[in-house]
């Protein structure tokens, strides 16, 4: 959300040096447009708005619930501005699925992180072994992956 805002607001600003202007009078995209952009108009560009894109009975009940004591959210002068503006994951406080609690306190609920993480370090190791040091393949920090060009 906070890319297409700026993005947007680089091209309104460009079209009004075109025209003579320092910048733009007012801003014609708001945070609460992109917001709006990122639900319902999301869940309609997808032919799913009869589901999902807002919080209406009848619909699935997919919820954010973001942590507000945090200095990117201090002080909350405009919450919807300051949840496309700072907020990230690292916000999430709890996090519901039609309905179902899947991430609670900032932890996903009904996972174990250790198996999680090991099964990240064996496909890692697959991979890698799998590589058999194309492209110089190294797991020390000091690997940089070589340009692809197609064809190779």
């Amino acid at each position: 959300m906070r890319a297409a805002l700026g993005t947007q607001r680089g091209f309104d600003n460009e079209e009004a040096r075109n025209a003579g202007k320092a910048c733009v009078d007012e801003m014609q995209t708001t945070c609460r447009d992109v917001l709006e952009f990122a639900t319902i108009r999301g869940a309609q560009a997808c032919g799913l708005d009869a589901k999902i894109g807002s919080l209406t009975p009848g619909k699935q009940a997919d919820v954010i619930m973001i942590r507000t004591d945090s200095f990117e959210m201090t002080p909350l002068n405009d919450p919807i501005a300051q949840f496309v503006y700072n907020c990230h994951p690292g916000l999430v406080d709890t996090v519901l699925v039609n309905g179902k609690v899947v991430k609670r306190d900032g932890k996903l609920v009904g996972v174990n992180f250790e198996e999680v993480r090991q099964l990240a370090y064996k496909s890692r190791d697959a991979i890698v072994l799998r590589a058999n040091g194309k492209n110089g393949l190294k797991l020390d920090g000091t690997w940089v992956p070589k340009q692809y060009h197609a064809g190779e």
